[in-house]
Formats: structure tokens, sequence, C-alpha cells
């Protein structure tokens, strides 16, 4: 009976796939490779450099290309041009994974399964657009195999969160409810029936908890940041969600997933960030603002603009959740020897050290002496620890001061000794900067460039610091967060020339924004539940007990629920709009707000 339909190993897979088409196999291979995929995670913790760091990104890169290859041979109009796309991108993850297999070890493995499941299944879907049923049907064995050998890993296997998550049993679980799904829908033809089945749930229940957690770790990463990934995790998170009641769907559509799919093997060959960055800016020009929607669309506009909110952006400072509070991730990954940049990194302590010190001993005016130590707080032991975008802006003090006071007017302000002392460290300062990447640099230009004047800076900076005091009264903030944030406030209020004014401001916007963007992804909340917790604090905007409720119990109520984030970004709505006056990332946030407040019904 179709009803009682169990498979458990690639074997049993194999002999129940001899006598169907191809179209299942391939089916059957690609929604296996979907759901390993996030072992991928495992490439980013710990951070890599170097050599390794090169490899990781390249093997993300080809598990990506191979599993949007498979996704349009199934999903959208095929034709040999992607067929052949695909048998390349297979290829290409063979030739990845076999060159870096000598140098992955133990959790690693799982991430090389992973990869290795993609290329299988794109040569499956390859095999199957040709209708070769035999190698179609290897193909999806392989494929099923690799998946298993990823799903198996046990990283997390000493962790009490994840004893009894058994990644493999809900593997061949969900495979064994696929292949029941193709049989019992007779109704269909073959290749109809295998893409009815990529629009099912991919798990049976919610995604296996450590999968999920590899996940995250790969969404959040530095390495998906500095590399522009956040396009594809978009893809993913649209196209395989973690629960059994959201709808799969591409959110690349069938243009531009066709634009993507047919570029040539030197377009892929190139640098991840340069992929992405054409991919990101090709999806751009594909979303064109709509006309504001029918009353009865706004549910759907709603939590189609909550999924395809970006993962965070390059900024002094990135967020993540830990134990119900906001924490800082660790900073971007540099050399552990640090090369060059330790070097300077070890000068420049040196010389701000002993400046701070010798200060202390004279009459000098103090700002001199605070903004050296200001200096002198974010430069770490190890360069491997700096947040370049701090250190970058603490430097541009000390170059303001030994320009002001490097004048022969100014000359008798300090003695000749200081004086010499304070330029050394800039030109040492500045030689360290020059040293470090500067990721966020197009971005923060951006948001400079945005705000016309100092005034400009000033409206905008109120509304940040006004978010800020919001998250902190909503007690979202653990001790990191709360002080990197006070540290970005109270160095953008300090008086400044108008150009550094502006980056102050600009480096706490772009901080501020990852603060709501995680705020609006609480963790284990699908989309459709994040919708109607903002339509309920927006509905309730105007009521008297809506400035009281952070003090009251019922605030509790909202901690115990996993809905305070949401509150907390319900009531940042006017100083949102304030900000996004001069910050095009701040007005997504400001759209969904909008969205939610005009609902008359909660979200279905």
């Amino acid at each position: 009976m179709a009803e009682e339909l169990k498979l458990n190993n690639p074997d049993e897979l194999e002999d129940w796939l001899k006598d169907k088409p191809a179209a299942w196999s391939q089916i059957i291979a690609f929604r296996s490779a979907l759901r390993v995929l996030p072992a991928l995670g495992d490439l980013t913790n710990p951070p890599q450099v170097g050599p390794k760091l090169n490899r990781d990104k390249n093997l993300i890169i080809v598990a990506f290309r191979s599993n949007l290859l498979s996704s349009a041979l199934h999903t959208h109009q095929a034709d040999r041009i992607i067929s052949a796309a695909a048998d390349d991108a297979a290829d290409a993850t063979y030739r990845a994974v076999n060159s870096a297999v000598g140098n992955v070890a133990g959790a690693m493995q799982a991430a090389a399964g992973a990869v290795t499941a993609a290329g299988c299944a794109a040569a499956a879907s390859a095999a199957a657009h040709d209708d070769d049923v035999e190698v179609a049907r290897n193909c999806a064995t392989q494929t099923v195999g690799s998946a298993t050998y990823a799903a198996a890993d046990a990283a997390y296997e000493d962790n009490d969160d994840y004893k009894d998550d058994d990644g493999v049993r809900r593997l061949w679980l969900s495979i064994s409810l696929d292949a029941l799904w193709l049989e019992l829908h007779k109704e269909f033809p073959s290749p109809k029936r295998s893409a009815l089945l990529a629009r099912q749930p991919l798990w049976h229940g919610n995604a296996p908890k450590r999968l999920q957690a590899k996940w995250h770790h790969l969404a959040n990463s530095e390495l998906a940041t500095r590399h522009r990934f956040e396009c594809w995790i978009r893809w993913y998170e649209a196209l395989s969600p973690f629960d059994a009641t959201t709808t799969p769907r591409d959110a690349f559509g069938e243009a531009l997933t066709r634009r993507i799919a047919t570029q040539s093997n030197v377009w892929w060959k190139r640098p991840a960030e340069e992929i992405n960055t054409d991919i990101a800016r090709w999806l751009a020009e594909e979303q064109t603002v709509p006309s504001p929607p029918p009353t009865d669309d706004l549910s759907i506009q709603l939590t189609e603009a909550l999924d395809a909110l970006p993962g965070q952006q390059p900024a002094p400072y990135q967020f993540d959740w830990r134990d119900g509070r906001m924490v800082v991730l660790p900073p971007d990954a540099l050399p552990e020897d640090g090369g060059l940049a330790q070097d300077f990194l070890d000068e420049t302590r040196e010389k701000a050290g002993g400046l701070f010190e010798r200060l202390e001993r004279t009459n000098t005016d103090p700002d001199i002496r605070r903004k050296i130590g200001k200096l002198l707080d974010v430069l770490t032991e190890r360069v491997t620890d700096l947040r370049p975008a701090l250190v970058k802006s603490r430097s541009l003090s000390i170059t303001a001061l030994a320009d002001a006071h490097n004048t022969p007017q100014d000359e008798r302000e300090l003695s000749a000794g200081v004086l010499a002392d304070l330029i050394d460290l800039d030109l040492t300062a500045k030689e360290l900067c020059a040293s470090l990447p500067d990721l966020a640099r197009q971005d923060i230009e951006r948001l400079v460039d945005a705000m016309a004047s100092v005034e400009d800076a000033e409206t905008a900076r109120s509304g940040l610091d006004a978010i800020r005091r919001g998250a902190e009264e909503a007690e979202l903030l653990g001790p990191d967060a709360r002080a990197a944030l006070a540290g970005l406030s109270e160095d953008a209020a300090e008086p400044a020339v108008p150009a550094l004014k502006k980056r102050r401001v600009a480096l706490l916007m772009a901080t501020v924004r990852n603060l709501l963007l995680k705020a609006l992804r609480v963790p284990g909340m699908a989309v459709k539940a994040t919708a109607g917790a903002l339509w309920r604090f927006m509905k309730d905007s105007g009521k008297e007990f809506r400035g009281l409720l952070v003090k009251g119990t019922a605030y509790s109520l909202l901690v115990a629920a996993g809905t305070a984030p949401l509150y907390f970004v319900a009531t940042q709505t006017e100083a949102i709009s304030v900000v996004a006056r001069y910050a095009e990332g701040f007005k997504d946030i400001e759209q969904i707000l909008k969205l939610a407040g005009r609902l008359r019904t909660p979200p279905e």
C-alpha cells in the first residue's frame, strides 16, 4: 500500500525509483539537497581567513548555483541552455569539493556533504530534462546519500538542546512523504506532479533544530555580510521555509532566475562578492515601486514585505539574539597574525597611550586627552578584534586635532613636543586605518551624501537616539549591545566639522538599522505570526496605555510570548519615519509599519 511507504536509505530509494519517471528522481534529489543546504553554516564558524576563506566562499557559491539550476529546471520554462548550465554547475561543484576535501575535517565534512548533494541534484535535473531515467535515478541516489551524510553531522551531539534532534530520521521521513505524495496524486501527469510537489512544505513538521542553527550561523556571519550573500539568503529562506505551514516561493522570479542561471562559467569563477553584487543589482532593477494595493491585498503585501527584508548590512556592529537579549556579533575576521595591520596597531596603541599619560601631567585642553582616550578605547590588543569603522571614526578626531593645532597662531597652545607627538599619532593612525578593510564604505558614503547639511544630520541623529533609548527601555539590549550603541550615539552627538559629523551619524544609522532588522526577525516566529503581532500593536498605537506598557505587567506578557521586539519596533514608528527621510534602508521598515497600521483585520 502506498500509505505504508517508508524509505530509510539510498538503496531503498533507488529500488523505489526503478520504475519511476526521471522527473520523480529530479524532484526528490532537489528537495533533499535543499533540506541540508544549511549545513554550509559550518563553514562560517569559526570565521575563516586567507586560502580557507576563498575555499569556503567558493563552496558556498557553487552550492547555491547548483540549487538554483535545479530549481530553474523544474519550476520554470527550461530549455537545453539551462540544462547544459546545470551540467556545468554540477561539474564545478564536484571540482570544488574534490579540491577542498583533503583540507576539510570534522564538522566541516557536513558542509561538504551539502555541497555534494547540491551538485548531484543539479546533475539529476539535467538528466531528467534529457529524459535519461537511469542517470537521473543514480544522481538522485547519490544526492540523498550526501544529504544523509550532511544531516548525520554530530557537531552538536554534546548539546542538550539537540539531543532529540535526529536529523537523519527527519530527513528520511520527509523524503518518504515526498515519495508518497507523488504516488498518491495520480490525477496529475508525472511532470506536473513534480512541479506541484515543489510547492509543498519542505519538512514534515519543522526543520531539525541543528540545521536551523547552522543556517542561522551562515545568514548572520561576517562572511555572508562581507561578501554580499544576502540575496542568496533571501532566496533560500523563501524557497525552503523551516516550518510546515509556509508555502515555498521563488524570491528571484523566472526572469532573474534565468538570467543568473545562464551566466557563463567565466562569470561564475569570479570572486563571490562580485557575483553577488551583480545579482543584488539585477534584483533591485526588477523591483519596481508598486501602486497602492487594494485593501483586500494589504495582508499579503505585509507578509511579503516582511519576507523580503534583507539581512544585516555592513556596519560597525551587527546583532544576534541570546537569552532574549540582543548581543553584538564578533567583528569581521582579519588574518590571525594581522600582518602589517597588527604592526600599525601596536605602534598606534603605544603612541596613543604615551601621549594620553603625558597630557595628564600638563595643563593642555582636556578635550584633546579625552579624544585620545576614546581612540584608545577601540584599539584592541589583537587586530582580529578591531572594528574598522570605529577605529576610522575615532582616528578622524585625531586628524582634526592635529590640523587645528598645527598652525602658526595655534602652535603656542601646545608645546612643541606635545604637538609633534600628536602629529606622529595622527600619521600612524592613518597607516593603521589604511591597512584595515573598509567593508561598509559605499553604504556609509551613500548615507553621508543623503544628509545635505549638519542640520539634516542632527535631525536624523535625534530619531536614531530615540530608537536607541526605546530599545534600552524595552530591555532588549544585552550589556555589550547597549554599550556599543551608546558609544556610537555619544560620538554622533559630539560637535565636529560637517563631514565628520555626518559620517558619525551615518555609522549610527547603519547600526540602528541592523538593530531594527534583527528585532523584526524574532527567533522561532514565522512571518505570518510576525505580521499578526505588528498589526495588533499598530492597531493599539493610539491607546493611552501604550507609553506605560513597558513598565507594567502587560509588557512581561509580551516578553514571555516573544513579541516584545515587535512591540518595540511598533513604538518607534515616528522616529523611523524621521530617519527614513535620509536613509533608503529605513523606508522598507517604515512601509511595513504603514501596511500593518492600515490593516483593519488581522493578516491571514
